[in-house]
C-alpha cells in the first residue's frame, strides 16, 4: 500500500501521521499518539561512544539526572548544541534521535516499505539555517532505511491549515489565521485558501517563550505557594538533592495534569507531595479554573499569556496585505484547548474560533494530507474529518409546552424555550434587562413584582418576585417549591452542580406554565439542570428542540457496563439570536422530567466538558430524585 509521512517535531511533543488509501492516522509510538520531544543522554558503552534515550523514557531517567536531560532540544536548534554531562553534544543528533523512533515505528507499520513522501514541519518564523539542522537530523534519522525520499519542509501553519480544507461550511476563498499554543512557542499566521491552495499571506509572527510549558511552571509555583511555601517549587528544582529535584519534577507533571483537567472541570482536587520539612504530610490544594485563568491569562499587570496571543492575532491580520474575506480564527497545538483562549478569541476579533479535529494532532494531520497531495496530485486525496465545529445559522423553533405542576414532579422550565435564555446568559459580553440596565447574567437583573392568582392557596392572590428575562410573560413559581428545594434536587442529579458555588435558581417566564432551571456560569460555559412537568412529553420538548435548532439527529445513551438505554443526547452548533455562534451537549433522561446542558462559545471549550460529565442510571436517579 502507497504510503506518506509527516512528523511535526513539536518544542515539547512529537507527532508523526500517515496518509495512505484509506485514510490519514496518527502514528502510536510506545502505544501513544504523543511522543515527548525530550531527550536524555545515556553512558557512553564499551566503545567509548554515547547513545540517546528518547521520549516517555527520557523523561523518567532525568529524575535522578538532570545534567543528562534535555526537555525540550528544539529550542536549542539555533545554538547548535546541548550541554548534557558536561560536555557540549550536537542538537541534531539528538533531534534525530527522536525523528529515527518515530520513522522507525512507522516503517514498522509498514513492512519495511517506504514511503512515497516523508514531509517535516517547522515553524513559519524559522529563516533556512533552523530549517537546514532540522533537515539534517531528519536525513540523519532515515539513513539505514533503505529507499526512503528525502524530508521535505513545509511549514506548521500551512500543514495545520489543510485540516480546514475538510470543513464544507468556508468559503472556497477566504483568509484563515492560524493560532498555533503548543507546549513551549505561540506562533500566529495569516493563511489565505484559494480552492484546494493554501498560502501564507503576511508576516508570521509568535513568541518563543510562551505556551503550555510556561503555564505548567506558573502553576507549579502558585500550588506551593497556596499552601503557605511560597517559592518552594524554585527551592527544589534548583536543589543539589536529586531527592528534591525529583520532587520539583513531580509537583510540575501534576500540575500539568490538573491543567488539563481543568479544560474539562470547573475545580480539581489536588495533592502536593511530602516535601520534609516544609511539608511535612501530604498537602491538599484545590485549584479552580479561575485560578489558572488568572496565571494565563495575561494582558496589562500580568505575565504574557493568552491575551498576548490573541493580540498577535489582530496584528496579524491588521499588517496583512488585503486578501480574500476573512472566515476565523483557526486553534491548533495543545494549549489552545483552554477554554480562555477560545473567549478571548471571541472577545477581540468578534467571532468564535474554529476547531476541526485533534488540536494537538492537527499539524501533523495537515502535513500528512499536503504529502498525500503531493505524491498524487490535489484531488486525489479528499481530505476526511469529522463534522464541522461552524455551521450556517439554524433555523429556531419554539415549541410550546403544557404546564401543570405537581408536587410529586419537581417544577419546571420550558426548554423550548431555553435557546434564547442562553443566547442572552452564555456570553460574557453582558445582558440586557427589560428596565434597560445591563448586566452580566439574567439572574442580576432588578427583580419585579407581579401579582397572579395561585388556586393552591384558597384562590387567594400572592405577590412573587421574579427575574426579568426577555419574554414580557409573567409567572410565578407555586408556592410549594422553594429555591432550595429546586437547588438540592439538581445537585442530587447532577454531581457537578453540587462542586460549583455559581448555582443560582432563575425563573423562565418565557412560556405558559411556571419553569424554573438551575443555572451555573463558570468562566466560559454555562452548566444547567431543566426541570419540565411534562414527562410523558419531556424528550420531544427539550432533546427534539435541540434537534431541530442544531440540525442533527439525537441519539441514545447508556451508562457504561450497562446497556440498559437512560436516555436520548444531542451536541452541536448552533447561532443565537444575536448572530453568535454557540454549541450545547444536552442529555435528557426518558424515565425522568430531567436534562442537563452544557453549553458555551465553540466546541473546542464545551466538548472536554461534555466528556467529563457523569450522568446516573435509573436506579441510581431513582434514590437521588425521590
Amino acid at each position: 500500500m502507497t504510503w506518506v509521512l509527516a512528523v511535526d517535531f513539536g518544542t515539547t511533543n512529537t507527532v508523526a501521521a500517515v496518509a495512505d488509501e484509506a485514510g490519514v492516522h496518527i502514528v502510536n509510538v510506545d502505544g501513544k499518539p504523543v511522543l515527548p520531544s525530550a531527550v536524555f543522554l545515556n553512558e557512553a558503552g564499551k566503545g567509548g561512544k554515547y547513545s540517546w534515550i528518547v521520549g516517555t523514557a527520557a523523561v523518567n531517567f532525568a529524575r535522578r539526572r538532570l545534567d543528562r536531560f534535555e526537555a525540550t532540544p528544539k529550542k536549542s536548534i539555533s545554538d547548535g548544541t546541548l550541554f548534557l554531562a558536561g560536555q557540549d553534544v550536537p542538537v541534531v543528533e539528538a533531534i534525530a534521535a527522536v525523528f529515527r523512533i518515530v520513522t522507525q515505528e512507522a516503517a514498522q507499520q509498514h513492512g519495511g516499505q517506504p514511503p512515497a513522501a516523508f514531509t517535516v514541519t517547522h515553524p513559519a518564523t524559522w529563516g533556512e539555517s533552523r530549517v537546514r539542522v532540522l533537515l539534517e537530523a531528519a536525513r540523519s534519522a532515515i539513513a539505514q532505511l533503505k529507499g526512503w525520499p528525502m524530508p521535505h519542509p513545509l511549514t506548521e501553519p500551512e500543514a495545520a491549515a489543510q485540516r480546514t480544507l475538510g470543513i464544507a461550511t468556508l468559503p472556497p476563498e477566504c483568509r484563515l489565521v492560524v493560532l498555533d499554543l503548543g507546549g513551549g512557542t505561540v506562533d500566529v499566521t495569516v493563511v489565505d485558501r484559494r480552492g484546494p491552495m493554501l498560502t501564507v499571506a503576511g508576516r508570521p509572527t509568535g513568541l518563543d517563550s510562551l505556551g503550555g510549558e510556561d503555564f505548567d511552571l506558573r502553576l507549579a509555583r502558585w500550588m506551593t505557594a497556596e499552601v503557605g511555601r511560597p517559592g518552594l517549587f524554585d527551592q527544589l528544582a534548583t536543589s543539589e538533592d536529586a531527592t528534591r529535584r525529583e520532587t520539583a519534577v513531580e509537583i510540575r507533571d501534576h500540575a500539568r495534569d490538573v491543567k488539563e483537567q481543568l479544560s474539562k472541570l470547573p475545580a480539581v482536587p489536588a495533592q502536593l507531595p511530602r516535601v520534609p520539612p516544609e511539608l511535612p504530610d501530604y498537602t491538599p490544594v484545590l485549584v479552580s479554573k479561575p485560578n489558572l485563568e488568572e496565571l494565563v491569562r495575561g494582558g496589562r499587570g500580568r505575565e504574557p499569556g493568552l491575551t498576548e496571543a490573541v493580540e498577535l492575532v489582530a496584528g496579524a491580520l491588521a499588517e496583512a496585505a488585503p486578501g480574500p474575506p476573512p472566515a476565523g480564527v483557526f486553534l491548533v497545538g495543545g494549549s489552545s484547548r483552554i477554554p480562555l483562549l477560545g473567549t478571548l478569541v471571541t472577545q477581540r476579533i468578534g467571532q468564535p474560533p474554529l476547531v476541526h479535529g485533534d488540536p494537538t494532532t492537527a499539524v501533523a494531520d495537515g502535513a500528512a494530507r499536503h504529502a498525500w497531495a503531493r505524491a498524487h496530485g490535489p484531488a486525489a486525496f479528499p481530505p476526511p474529518g469529522p463534522a464541522p465545529v461552524v455551521v450556517p445559522p439554524p433555523r429556531k423553533r419554539r415549541r410550546a409546552l403544557a404546564a401543570s405542576f405537581s408536587a410529586m414532579t419537581l417544577v419546571v422550565l420550558a426548554v423550548a424555550a431555553y435557546l434564547i435564555v442562553v443566547a442572552n446568559e452564555s456570553s460574557r459580553s453582558g445582558y440586557t434587562c427589560s428596565d434597560g440596565t445591563t448586566v452580566e447574567y439574567s439572574f442580576d437583573c432588578p427583580t419585579r413584582t407581579s401579582t397572579t392568582s395561585d388556586t393552591s392557596t384558597s384562590g387567594r392572590s400572592t405577590t412573587t418576585d421574579t427575574t426579568d428575562t426577555t419574554d414580557s410573560t409573567t409567572t410565578t413559581r407555586p408556592s410549594t417549591v422553594d429555591d432550595s428545594t429546586v437547588l438540592a434536587a439538581s445537585k442530587r442529579v447532577w454531581r457537578l452542580v453540587d462542586e460549583l458555588d455559581s448555582c443560582r435558581v432563575e425563573d423562565t417566564n418565557l412560556m405558559d406554565g411556571e419553569k424554573v432551571g438551575v443555572s451555573c456560569p463558570s468562566g466560559d460555559i454555562f452548566y444547567k439542570v431543566l426541570w419540565t412537568t411534562d414527562s410523558a412529553r419531556a424528550d420531544q420538548a427539550i432533546v427534539g428542540t435541540y434537534e431541530n435548532a442544531i440540525g442533527t439527529p439525537k441519539r441514545n445513551f447508556t451508562i457504561t457496563g450497562d446497556p440498559t438505554i437512560v436516555g436520548s443526547r444531542i451536541s452541536g452548533a448552533w447561532t443565537d439570536e444575536q448572530g453568535r455562534a454557540r454549541y450545547s451537549c444536552v442529555w435528557q433522561y426518558n424515565q425522568y422530567p430531567i436534562a442537563l446542558v452544557v453549553t458555551g462559545a465553540s466546541a473546542s471549550s464545551v466538548s472536554p466538558a461534555c466528556d467529563a460529565v457523569t450522568v446516573y442510571n435509573n436506579a441510581q436517579l431513582a434514590d437521588r430524585v425521590g
